[in-house]
């Protein structure tokens, strides 16, 4: 990427826009399953239920019945369950 910070930040900014304007991959409270072991051992393989869209592009929330806290997951790194 070249240019001054001005442009950075522009792009930036649209990839941000072009996320939150885009439909979601999964929808909110469907059941997903975590496909990696980057977030811990213990949730390889956990079902997860998505609570929505994160901040940050490609990105979702989601809720592990092992975790009190939501869990911030990358979109390749969760797969559909079937219902």
């Amino acid at each position: 990427m070249s240019g001054n910070a001005h442009d950075r930040r522009k792009a930036r900014r649209k990839l941000e826009r072009s996320w939150t304007s885009e439909p979601s991959r999964f929808a909110t409270a469907a059941t997903a399953r975590i496909t990696t072991d980057e977030y811990g051992q213990r949730y390889k393989g956990a079902k997860v239920q998505v609570m929505g869209k994160a901040d940050q592009p490609g990105h979702h929330i989601v809720q592990s019945n092992r975790r009190k806290s939501p869990l911030v997951v990358a979109d390749e790194h969760l797969e559909a369950k079937a219902a």
